[in-house]
């Protein structure tokens, strides 16, 4: 697959990223319930780690910007397109026939619970700073108590995000370009 293919399939990628994360559940004052971490997952598993990753990170970031939520643009990014990256690498090294679509769900289902740990772990990080930093917590155990009250939120997301990818990728295997994908990975 040529150079401008793989960014034409990112940038596809990045736009369904934001739109599935721009359709929000608000989710208490902390953020909100999307479905865009599922084409995060699908965009590192047919993109592969760098396209991939960054068609996942520029959808999710400007999501977060659009949805009025800049301040955590900068952690999305970040997180985002490492959550992608490491769909990416264990799709490449996870043992998968690739020949049918209906032997990717276990897999599927662990790259996808690592992934989304790092999310949920990530997020909680940066909450922590981000409280920090803005609400002048000068208490480190204040700011990670209060950031625990997102961490629900995104495993929820996250389980959502697992769900939808076992549904979504037998479909994006039907369409040849994605078929082709997934068999070089």
């Amino acid at each position: 697959m040529t150079k401008t293919k793989k960014l034409v399939l990112a940038s596809l990628f990045a736009a369904l990223t934001a739109i599935g994360t721009m359709l929000h559940i608000p989710a208490g004052a902390l953020g909100y319930l999307h479905l865009g971490d599922a084409m995060v997952l699908l965009s590192g598993i047919l993109l592969g780690p760098i396209y991939g990753g960054l068609g996942a990170a520029i959808g999710s970031m400007l999501a977060d910007i659009i949805n009025g939520y800049a301040i955590y643009a900068p952690g999305t990014f970040l997180i985002k397109g490492i959550c992608a990256w490491i769909a990416a690498m264990l799709f490449r090294h996870l043992p998968i026939n690739k020949e049918k679509s209906s032997r990717f769900v276990l897999p599927i289902i662990i790259l996808g619970i690592v992934s989304e740990a790092v999310m949920v772990l990530g997020y909680y990080a940066y909450e922590i700073g981000m409280l920090t930093m803005t609400q002048g917590s000068t208490e480190a155990t204040t700011a990670a108590v209060t950031a625990l009250s997102g961490v629900p939120y995104n495993i929820v997301q996250g389980i959502i995000a697992v769900i939808l990818t076992v549904v979504l990728i037998p479909l994006f295997s039907k369409i040849q370009e994605f078929r082709n994908l997934l068999h070089n990975s």
